[in-house]
């Protein structure tokens, strides 16, 4: 189960706020629900994210967003590991190009996260997240929204062609990614 409170303020155009957050680490069966050895009758896995952030969004033609939040991990048996992140979001708002485009968005993003430990492993000990030291992502991000002309379907398309660098103590990697 998910937990979040938020605080917002809205002043026309600008939401600020700060959110607290709960939840655990869905990545793998270990990180989510854990794992036993039938052996040693030893758990572990069931990893928790706890911790808050602060964001500030501007909206209007020309959109922007930053956030900037820090993160314990903690599960049972697992290495104690923490998370700073920091996401920053540009996007410009274009006029639909079909009548049936309720909204239209091109821009970029950047997205920066740091972990403390590498828990990726799957051993006694470790969390089974994805969790490298540092990881970078920028990219081109294009976005629609549609509405069926009874409203009552909406399809939200989001592509994110991006460039995206990880690495650990022993390794680097750079790949291109497309979600």
């Amino acid at each position: 189960m998910d937990v979040e409170f938020r605080i917002k303020r809205f002043d026309g155009e600008k939401i600020a706020g700060i959110a607290f957050e709960r939840s655990p680490i869905k990545e793998t069966l270990l990180s989510y629900v854990g794992s036993d050895d039938p052996y040693t009758s030893s758990s572990w896995g069931r990893v928790l994210k706890t911790g808050g952030k602060l964001f500030f969004q501007q909206k209007g033609e020309i959109s922007a967003y930053i956030e900037g939040g820090f993160y314990s991990l903690k599960g049972e048996n697992t290495s104690d590991n923490s998370l700073f992140s920091l996401v920053g979001n540009l996007k410009k708002d274009f006029f639909p190009l079909f009548d049936f485009i309720t909204k239209n968005d091109i821009g970029v993003v950047v997205v920066g996260e740091s972990f403390k430990e590498d828990n990726l492993y799957f051993s006694y000990g470790k969390g089974g997240y994805f969790s490298p030291k540092y990881f970078f992502l920028i990219g081109p991000e294009y976005e629609f929204f549609s509405y069926t002309m009874d409203r009552n379907l909406l399809l939200n398309v989001s592509v994110l062609p991006s460039l995206t660098t990880y690495g650990s103590d022993d390794d680097s990697k750079m790949t291109f990614g497309l979600d």
